[in-house]
């Protein structure tokens, strides 16, 4: 599938309520950016979106502005081969495909995050990650996680 539209919340900013003299507008900072064709290239995305949180990020002054989250929505999404192609501007798909797929192989074989786009800013070693212990087992996605029954012949 790839994207044609990178929508809504590129960076939300809650304001904590019991604060005086509330900032006008309190709804999350949003942003659409409307992509020259339908991608599914990561590099572009990163791109659309870092473009995005410029657009909505606001400098800290004398009341500054608690951000507490932020997030890229995806809209329009439509199978690469069924989209149009831009007249101008267009992309370089097969270009770009090679590259990503070389990423992907080196993340397969070295581990996840081995290679990523240096756009995206991320750090060397991540100082969170999510939170596993409470999720069910995988079992139709994850050939290690189904269970084993031993018959016991009665």
């Amino acid at each position: 599938m790839a994207i044609t539209k990178l929508a809504a919340e590129v960076a939300a900013r809650h304001v904590k309520k019991t604060t005086e003299n509330l900032p006008r507008g309190l709804s999350p900072a949003r942003r659409s950016s409307h992509l020259p064709e339908a991608t599914s290239d990561s590099l572009v995305l990163i791109k659309a979106a870092l473009h995005g949180v410029a657009k909505t990020w606001r400098e800290q002054g004398p009341e500054p502005w608690r951000y507490s989250k932020a997030g890229v929505v995806t809209a329009d999404l439509v199978p690469l081969v069924e989209s149009p192609r831009a007249l101008f501007g267009a992309l370089d798909r097969e270009r770009s495909g090679a590259l990503i797929a070389a990423m992907d192989a080196c993340n397969r074989r070295f581990g996840r995050g081995t290679v990523v786009p240096a756009r995206a800013r991320l750090e060397a070693k991540r100082t969170w990650a999510t939170k596993c212990e409470m999720r069910t087992p995988r079992y139709t996605t994850r050939l290690d996680e189904l269970p084993v029954v031993n018959a016991v012949p009665v």
